[in-house]
């Protein structure tokens, strides 16, 4: 037999191929009986079963949503605490505009510079006015960015 000649031959008895090469190179190939073929194909299909039991398991808690809730309790706990404190923060500065916008020392300030105005540009009052922010919408504004942050914190941490 030369190098280059390439056989294959039952030298066992057994039905397996031996493939000959050379001398120094047997290689035995062992092909599956039909038995083992439908036993790794049962098992395959009942891992299939239950990847696909466990992904519909998943999915259904997905969108339970009391379900949810019971596993981030901490997280909705931080959510409900930051909401809290924005309504109440925004509700005290209000309180607080209001008491301030009352104070006679402020009125009688805005009054000045509201007469000073209108002596030197009686237009320029009336754009100042259209133009000005309450300092509860710049604050109600500030309140709800903090709490929109604090709020996507909580939830990255919890995730």
């Amino acid at each position: 037999m030369t190098d280059t000649d390439d056989r294959s031959i039952d030298a066992r008895g057994d039905g397996r191929d031996v493939q000959v090469r050379d001398v120094r190179d047997v290689e035995v190939r062992d092909e599956p009986s039909a038995d083992e073929i439908e036993s790794e194909i049962e098992s395959l299909r009942g891992d299939l079963g239950e990847l696909v039991g466990e992904l519909e398991r998943r999915g259904r808690d997905a969108v339970d949503f009391p379900l949810q809730v019971r596993r981030h309790m901490p997280l909705v706990i931080g959510i409900a605490a930051v909401a809290v404190l924005g309504i109440v923060g925004v509700a005290l500065l209000r309180a607080r505009e209001r008491r301030l916008r009352n104070d006679p020392v402020v009125r009688a300030r805005n009054l000045i510079r509201a007469v000073g105005m209108i002596a030197r540009d009686p237009e320029a009052l009336e754009r100042a006015l259209q133009q000005t922010r309450t300092p509860t919408a710049s604050m109600a504004a500030a309140a709800t960015k903090i709490a929109g942050t604090a709020g996507r914190r909580l939830v990255a941490r919890a995730l």
